[in-house]
């Protein structure tokens, strides 16, 4: 027998689906008028009080579950279902908050989203409005149409590209990240893509052409050149920046927290007479700056007995020259422990002055190497800007970030051969 339908406002009952419910669910569902929603609801317990609701509906044990066959049904009976009943204000769609900005619905949508390539002031208007409109960001659209995406991009493998500078030592530091950002793009469903860069007007060029072939997402190595990055229109990518930079962040960025490395490598030199070099980039990035500035403040910690001035090289200087520096460091100040990259313990071998392992503390431990340091966690940093990529391209976050955020990875010591 079917349940009494209750004479007015929002009730639960339960009832066999059949094409009369499903042709009249069509017909009025999600109108305030009449008509029927169909899903699953919550299930209600079978001696709850709710008014109308039929202790048992004949089909199935007494469980609180429906039968087989049978659904939840929610009847909204003139206005007693509205949201209004409830004093609860109807959310503005994201066409009628253009509408009522006086803007395109694209601008209306950058402007929610915080896109830098919509001015400031009207960021602020448009979510001030927004906010007052009761605007909110319809999340089942947005997590069926990652559904979809998903589906494609299976199929399709859509790309991403992960964009090094071509000079060797930019290079280098963004084969670290290879493997690890194509196991975990793959995993995702995209596919992975490796490209070069020598100049600007290259950049520019790729960006045309990435837009062209269906690219969503962009990875970025280290790049000395910021304002290369900042003086190309990327409205139509995702991006991440993975690495070091000489100035502030443009975009969203996960790199190794530079500084509680050069913290970490210090506080297992405590006690001893410890010296430290640090090489640098010829326009030295910011995670130089951080490790020279902590590198000085805890030589001014110590002891006058146990200080060694602070001996800074570039990268890019004659082997030779930095060869006879560093020899000369050592005979006149004859540090007990050596902290630096590994290049300044190949600085000394094969000459009288050649810094045991079990002296040397390094900024950047090369596992296969086997000598005491911090390791970076290269794939650790690739799968959180993988999963950052992700995250942005599913929410439709484009282009260059109004206020760009930055992910410090913690480095992990190792103890080396020497432990």
């Amino acid at each position: 027998m079917r349940p009494r339908t209750p004479a007015r406002g929002d009730e639960i009952w339960s009832a066999p689906i059949t094409s009369e419910l499903w042709e009249r669910a069509e017909r009025g569902g999600g109108r305030a008028g009449g008509g029927i929603q169909m899903g699953l609801l919550p299930i209600v317990p079978p001696h709850s009080n709710v008014p109308g609701r039929p202790e048992h509906s004949g089909r199935g044990p007494r469980t609180g579950l429906a039968a087989p066959g049978v659904f939840r049904i929610m009847r909204h009976c003139g206005h007693f279902g509205s949201r209004e009943r409830f004093g609860m204000k109807r959310a503005a769609s994201l066409r009628e908050v253009a509408l009522a900005a006086g803007v395109s619905l694209g601008t209306a949508s950058q402007a929610l989203r915080n896109n830098a390539r919509t001015s400031k002031k009207t960021r602020d208007r448009i979510q001030a409005l927004a906010r007052s409109m009761g605007y909110r960001p319809n999340t089942l659209l947005a997590r069926m149409a990652t559904r979809r995406f998903r589906r494609t991009s299976r199929l399709g493998h859509e790309p991403v590209v992960f964009v090094t500078h071509a000079a060797p030592q930019f290079l280098n530091h963004g084969l670290r990240y290879m493997k690890e950002l194509r196991e975990r793009l793959e995993s995702l469903g995209y596919s992975f893509r490796h490209v070069q860069v020598e100049r600007r007007q290259d950049l520019d060029a790729a960006a045309r052409q990435w837009y062209h072939q269906g690219v969503r997402g962009l990875i970025f190595g280290m790049f000395h050149e910021s304002e290369w990055v900042r003086s190309v229109d990327w409205s139509a990518f995702s991006l991440v920046f993975l690495g070091g930079s000489s100035t502030e962040p443009v975009m969203h960025t996960v790199k190794l927290d530079a500084a509680q490395a050069m913290r970490r490598v210090l506080d297992e030199a405590q006690g001893r007479r410890a010296g430290v070099v640090l090489h640098r980039h010829a326009v030295p990035l910011a995670d130089d700056i951080a490790r020279e500035g902590v590198a000085r403040v805890w030589a001014e910690q110590q002891p006058r007995s146990r200080r060694v001035p602070l001996l800074l090289e570039a990268f890019n200087a004659p082997w030779d020259d930095q060869q006879n520096r560093m020899r000369d460091w050592l005979k006149k100040y004859r540090p007990e422990v050596v902290v630096g990259f590994s290049v300044a313990l190949f600085l000394t071998q094969g000459t009288p002055e050649e810094i045991p392992l079990e002296r040397f503390l390094a900024l950047s431990q090369d596992p296969q190497r086997g000598f005491r340091g911090v390791v970076e966690q290269p794939d650790l940093q690739a799968q959180r800007a993988v999963e950052w990529l992700d995250a942005l391209i599913r929410h439709g976050e484009t282009g260059l970030p109004a206020q760009p955020l930055c992910l410090l990875i913690p480095p992990i010591w190792s103890s080396g051969v020497s432990s």
